[in-house]
């Protein structure tokens, strides 16, 4: 198999752009940088940038959805490796979980926006809206697979479960950019899943390594 060809100049020049908006965002927060902020730090002009990108809102989305692109290929990946979809959809959101412990930075950006977005005005606020809906369904899929199995010692519904661990994704994940040494997220997801009877092995969560972006290209959504 020969090698996957090396990305146009074009399309380097938009990742290290993406990779400076992230990494300013993350620092600084949406509101407080600007574009030209962006372009120095990607070592491009101003008047480059917006070749690639015209507004920081347009910026802030392919943000977003390259994030949601590297997500997919590690998704994709580990279907790969098993044929449980489901079990591997619930592996795939804690995995997520253990490598945001490793980049605060873009877990506070995605807290700060995702609370932000709730406004009908903000320009994230259809990928959010459009996100968590996709996110909750496919979580829901995911449990009510494993409660036909196993049917927990109270009253709960797979759309229920899916919604509240969900929920605990985020709420957890608030807490511990807040008190980053008192909360353990994924030990407590875990929890919760075990409380429904759906015991997944620790040792299958430890992070693995982000796909590089140029792979995420064209990946299918969850």
């Amino acid at each position: 198999m020969s090698p996957a060809p090396e990305p146009r100049k074009g399309a380097r020049t938009r990742e290290r752009i993406l990779d400076a908006a992230l990494g300013a965002f993350s620092e600084q927060g949406f509101n407080a940088v600007s574009l030209r902020d962006i372009a120095a730090r990607a070592e491009l002009t101003h008047v480059g940038l917006l070749h690639h990108f015209p507004s920081k809102e347009d910026l802030l989305i392919h943000v977003l959805e390259r994030r949601d692109d590297l997500d997919v290929l590690e998704l994709q990946q580990l279907r790969e490796q098993t044929d449980v979809l489901d079990r591997t959809l619930l592996v795939w959101a804690l995995r997520i979980v253990a490598r945001n412990t490793t980049t605060p930075g873009a877990a506070s950006l995605y807290a700060r926006l995702s609370s932000e977005a709730a406004d009908v005005d903000h320009p994230a606020h259809a990928h959010f809206v459009d996100r968590y809906r996709r996110l909750a369904g496919a979580l829901t899929a995911a449990i009510r697979t494993e409660l036909a199995e196993h049917q927990p010692p109270f009253q709960i519904t797979a759309e229920q479960a899916g919604r509240q661990f969900l929920a605990l994704m985020d709420g957890l994940q608030l807490q511990w950019l807040l008190e980053p040494d008192q909360v353990d997220m994924v030990g407590s997801l875990l929890g919760y899943l075990a409380s429904l009877g759906i015991i997944i092995d620790r040792e299958t969560i430890d992070p693995v390594s982000t796909p590089t972006p140029t792979a995420a290209a064209g990946g299918e959504n969850a």
